[in-house]
């Protein structure tokens, strides 16, 4: 015992007093004296036992510190990649150029394609067209006979953006496909050298390019295309998409971008725009 008659402050378990010992929270009790002494009894090995909301906390604090940075950068680059993106569609469908700036130019570039073995044979002194329109009968033509489906609200609507276009009757023709059907497209590639070939839908693009594209995202754009057949013919010709006429019926809004897009063609076979 000490002067004062209290035990010497050295011996650990005096500490209890300190702590409250009439409380007789024995577990925070020893929880406290083994953070406190410089020599834990290893007969007593006491375990901190953090609470769930502790151990989460070191984890909160940690996660924005090493992602979000990145997360935010990347999220920036991307919208404005995007809109520059978005920018030059608009432009390119409004005017048929990019965004002009001094030193240069942004513009959407033009997919090429690679060439494509057809096992037919075709014909050696072919006919020429400027012009073939690739679709598929809408729902409104194929309500109506066969020979009626001229008058479909559809048929009617490719007839006006047709001669719209101001070409001859000699310089395109029309030819109607099936889901599936794309040997209908080949045997007439086959017959006849087209400078340019308009499917109009996702049905006829896909069966033209012989890939699946989304027509949102290539319509108005010029592809490149060869086919070569099987008595080393080959047929070169463009490959541009437009909306088909049935969807045009059902959202308008299309029509802006479709004339634009077939005001391109015009431009490329040199035919005036006023």
């Amino acid at each position: 015992m000490s002067n004062n008659g209290t035990v010497g402050s050295k011996l650990p378990w005096v500490k209890l007093a300190l702590y409250g010992l009439e409380s007789m929270d024995w577990e925070d009790t020893f929880r406290r004296l083994r953070k406190d002494s410089d020599g834990a009894n290893p007969a007593f090995p006491i375990v901190e036992e953090a609470s769930s909301e502790k151990a989460a906390e070191p984890v909160l604090e940690a996660k924005p510190v090493q992602t979000q940075p990145e997360q935010s950068d990347k999220s920036e680059k991307e919208s404005v990649l995007q809109g520059l993106k978005n920018l030059a569609e608009q432009k390119e469908k409004e005017s048929g150029t990019g965004i002009k700036f001094p030193g240069g130019e942004v513009k959407i570039a033009e997919s090429a394609e690679t060439e494509e073995s057809i096992s037919i044979d075709a014909s050696e002194k072919p006919g020429k067209l400027k012009v073939l329109f690739v679709y598929n009968y809408s729902n409104d033509a194929l309500e109506l006979p066969v020979e009626n489906r001229n008058q479909a609200p559809s048929e009617q609507l490719l007839s006006r953006m047709i001669k719209a276009m101001k070409m001859d009757e000699s310089d395109f023709e029309t030819l109607v496909i099936e889901e599936g059907k794309r040997e209908l497209i080949l045997n007439k590639l086959a017959e006849t050298e087209v400078e340019i070939v308009v499917p109009m839908g996702a049905i006829a693009t896909n069966l033209v390019l012989g890939k699946q594209e989304r027509i949102s995202m290539v319509h108005g754009k010029f592809f490149n295309k060869d086919l070569a057949y099987k008595n080393d013919q080959v047929r070169s010709f463009q490959v541009v998409p437009v909306f088909n006429p049935e969807m045009i019926l059902i959202n308008p809004n299309m029509k802006r971008s479709t004339w634009a897009d077939l005001q391109k063609i015009m431009d490329k076979l040199g035919i005036p725009l006023d």
